[in-house]
């Protein structure tokens, strides 16, 4: 039978060791392994404080043997006593302490790797007692204690409570260990820190904060790994998070509202929060307390999904020291999730759901799972739950991790464990935290033979580790797994679920530019279009539909066509002219329209869009295929160098015939206006011409920001491209002003001196190269160029009385300068007539400056 370790210790030899702080006691293991417990690394926390660090005057003291407080309904501990999970002691808000392992060698033998672990719990519970695989692997292992449940994560806005507690917590436990482990003969320079479950979910978190630290500080560890559990989507804010603060006060008898509420609930007995959250006084859905996106842990813009998406997170670790990072997940997660709540009836699952997530992403993966009846049994609800968020805790986010890091050339590989020991298993699954034996070497748990099975998997772990941290970089793909298979053999296999899990959108053709596609009407799909892209939630979608009938089953049953909209889409539909309808929220969901009360729909002309409709026989939600903020992709190798292994399949039809994104037009007006929102493919001369060609009263057509301002649709874009920078490569776009007059007190510069000037963007080791982006018969594409310490790259862009051809070739232009690694991109203005207001709406978004040129005769 398995003993707490404070327990073994009571008759061991003693072992002492001395810090800076003073002297610390310790015992030996039965199996020879040295043992600090609870070495407090910061002050006693105050309630609802940030952690504060050891002053260095502190000397340490011997301490009571306490764990964290906590509830104990967390479902986490349903099949084994809760003394096991947290161990022996009188539960405390002063968690911060650390348990420290050494190997038996230890004092003798110095510079062990240190390994770090995060448990959902206490340190002190079984499964995270360390003894072990310290003398198994020659490691020293620290658990880490810090504040849980409401004492670590309670937050609000109003009043001010900023939460995050914990992670703070555990980032001081970090810095502490980075500073002091060495004394306990570990490495400072080899930390890997390692977290299940609710663990693992903090050490994402820690590896985004790392990601954000200043210039030049490094991050307190070298590597991570993340099991069974990775952050799926931004955090709450605190405002989010008022009515938990609320609801919790409510419990506790406090007026939520009073001035006085904050000072009320610091004088509360520990015991009594835990009562009310055990009990769910406060309320199924307030009862679990989690990370704030309050703009100090982390960052509010970009957020942290967005971030991690487009690859600034993993260069940033990169920067900090990170070397490497491991996730991974077992086969059959859903069983111990299925355990974690009280779920009975189907009416229960979307109340815990909300214990995580808010409720808009309940109601989108409600509606990506299968509905039960209303007298659906407790294991058919329990078991639907249990597949609903081991999917969003564990299955979908860890191959996100993946795929964002692998995108950008991360050292990182997955892993997933299809066997574990029998007798280990939760009704014989092989579910969430049965694997933790394996990880920990637990010998008084396994088999000689299980624990040869152990050591090759650890070995195997730690190989594979090593080798993609020599490269810098993955050595497979990211749909690659090494797996502990249900023969107990240890290899590579192919990750077969990872399309379904994923629900990746399709890329495919259009006339404009290629479309990043997913089922309009399915919320969870669609949303994979967001999370694919980086792209802000309140960006708007434009629905694709491939005929006038499915065009009918998308709107309200009294809306009737008018005139102009007639004329317009007799003329352009299907084509590149996408036109605002009434939304009706009962049909298009919210995540479309970012909760405006407009839809933006258009029907392509082309025939592989045309076709790839026709064939799902659903609309199609479609933005650019391309990362938020990057130019949009005309031909399918595009695609592939922005979005491989982050799309289920590319559709190759060739370059795209416009070049440009659609045409906008918002008609809905009381004054009939037809209102250009976003010039495209279709030009406003076109638009005139038709509505006077068909209407015997046109309508007056208005162009946004030429003709009108609308602030307020700005703040809140009926459409995309109106609200952020759009179209901007990786390196810095300059427009050029030739023809147009500069603003009041701005002196246009000379052309040649202007293009000498760019030298400056030189190393000096090597010429700047300069792209350059021009009509084939502008004074700025034919006049001499300096050559002297500049290396040109033309693009040309057809001639200026073709603005057509021009905009077929200004994406193309973008990402093929920016690909043949060109310094920075100078981009030439267009005359804004027909195509070229298009053109110049996009060039203006790309360009981060602007400069006005004139021309002397010696520049020609």
């Amino acid at each position: 039978m398995a003993t707490h370790l404070h327990d073994e210790l009571k008759t061991s030899p003693r072992i002492q060791v001395e810090t800076k702080y003073g002297r610390i006691t310790g015992g030996r293991a039965a199996n020879g392994a040295a043992v600090f417990l609870e070495v407090p690394y910061a002050l006693p926390p105050a309630r609802f404080q940030d952690p504060q660090p050891l002053p260095d005057d502190f000397l340490y003291a011997d301490r009571e043997y306490t764990h964290a407080v906590q509830p104990t309904n967390d479902g986490q501990a349903q099949d084994s006593p809760f003394q096991d999970k947290v161990g022996l002691g009188e539960p405390t808000e002063n968690a911060l302490f650390l348990n420290i392992v050494s190997p038996p060698l230890f004092p003798s033998t110095q510079g062990f790797p240190v390994r770090v672990f995060l448990q959902f719990g206490s340190p002190h519970g079984l499964k995270s007692q360390a003894q072990y695989i310290s003398a198994e692997r020659s490691e020293v292992w620290v658990n880490i204690g810090y504040r849980l449940s409401a004492f670590g994560f309670l937050a609000c806005d109003k009043p001010a409570i900023k939460g995050n507690f914990g992670f703070k917590d555990q980032w001081l436990a970090l810095e502490w260990i980075k500073k002091n482990i060495s004394a306990f003969g570990g490495d400072p320079e080899n930390i890997q820190i390692t977290g299940l479950s609710a663990g693992a979910h903090s050490v994402h978190q820690l590896l985004h904060f790392a990601s954000h630290l200043p210039q030049g500080v490094q991050a307190p560890f070298n590597s991570a790994v993340l099991q069974s559990n990775a952050i799926v989507c931004a955090p709450r804010t605190a405002e989010e998070l008022r009515p938990q603060f609320q609801a919790l006060c409510r419990a506790l008898k406090i007026d939520p509202s009073s001035s006085e509420a904050t000072e009320q609930l610091l004088e509360v007995p520990a015991s009594e929060i835990t009562r009310v959250i055990e009990s769910d006084a406060a309320g199924t859905e307030y009862g679990t307390f989690r990370g704030c996106l309050d703009g100090e842990w982390l960052p509010i813009s970009p957020s942290p999904m967005i971030w991690q998406r487009t690859g600034d997170f993993a260069r940033a670790l990169r920067e900090k020291g990170i070397k490497s990072i491991l996730v991974g997940d077992l086969t059959e997660e859903w069983y111990l999730y299925s355990i974690a709540h009280p779920i009975k009836t189907p009416k229960d699952i979307a109340r815990n759901l909300e214990r995580y997530y808010p409720k808009q992403m309940v109601t989108a993966l409600l509606s990506h799972y299968r509905s039960l009846p209303e007298d659906a049994t407790s294991e058919a609800s329990a078991k639907l739950f249990g597949e609903i968020l081991s999917d969003s805790q564990v299955h979908l986010p860890t191959r996100m991790l993946v795929r964002d890091l692998h995108a950008a050339d991360f050292p990182v590989f997955r892993y997933e464990i299809r066997w574990t020991p029998e007798q280990l298993r939760n009704k014989g699954h092989v579910t969430h935290g049965t694997d933790r034996a394996l990880w920990a070497f637990r010998v008084p748990q396994l088999t000689e033979s299980q624990l040869g099975i152990a050591r090759t998997w650890l070995t195997r772990i730690m190989e594979e580790r090593e080798a993609i941290e020599s490269a810098g970089k993955p050595l497979r793909g990211p749909k690659d797994i090494l797996i502990l298979a249900e023969n107990r053999g240890v290899e590579w296999s192919n990750d077969l679920q990872w399309d379904e899990k994923m629900r990746l959108p399709v890329a495919f053709p259009t006339e404009t530019v290629y479309g990043l596609g997913a089922l309009a009407l399915d919320v969870s799909a669609t949303s994979k279009i967001f999370s694919t892209k980086g792209r802000p939630a309140d960006n708007p979608l434009i629905v694709h539909v491939s005929s006038f009938p499915m065009l009918h089953t998308l709107l309200p049953q009294d809306y009737v066509l008018s005139d102009s909209y007639t004329a317009l889409m007799k003329h352009f539909w299907p084509g590149a002219l996408t036109l605002l309808f009434p939304s009706d929220p009962n049909i298009i969901p919210s995540i479309i329209t970012a909760n405006q009360p407009t839809v933006a729909i258009r029907m392509p002309s082309h025939l592989v869009a045309r076709a790839l409709i026709a064939v799902a026989n659903a609309p199609l939600a479609a933005p650019s295929a391309n990362s938020s903020g990057k130019p949009s992709p005309t031909r399918a190798e595009h695609v592939l160098r922005d979005l491989d292994g982050k799309v289920s399949l590319i559709l190759d039809g060739g370059a795209c015939g416009v070049g440009l994104e659609s045409t906008v037009v918002d008609g809905l007006h009381s004054d009939g206006a037809i209102r250009v929102l976003r010039p495209g493919g279709i030009t406003v001369e076109d638009i005139e011409r038709v509505l006077h060609e068909e209407m015997s009263d046109p309508p007056e057509v208005l162009v946004h920001r030429r003709d009108y301002r609308d602030e307020a649709i700005e703040a809140a874009p009926t459409t995309p491209g109106m609200k952020y920078r759009h179209y901007s490569p990786s390196v810095p776009v300059y427009l050029l002003y030739t023809a147009s007059s500069p603003p009041n007190g701005v002196q246009p510069l000379e052309a040649g001196a202007f293009l000498a000037s760019l030298r400056r963007f030189g190393t000096g080791e090597r010429p700047v190269k300069v792209g350059i982006l021009t009509p084939s018969d502008s004074p700025l594409g034919i006049c001499t160029l300096p050559a002297d310490g500049i290396e040109w790259t033309r693009f040309p862009l057809g001639r200026t009385a073709e603005p057509s051809v021009t905009a077929h070739l200004l994406f193309d232009g973008l990402l093929t300068l920016e690909r043949q690694g060109v310094d920075l991109i100078l981009i030439e203005e267009v005359p804004e007539e027909r195509e070229g207001l298009a053109i110049m709406n996009r060039v203006k978004k790309a360009a981060g400056e602007c400069r006005w040129i004139q021309f002397n005769t010696t520049d020609g």
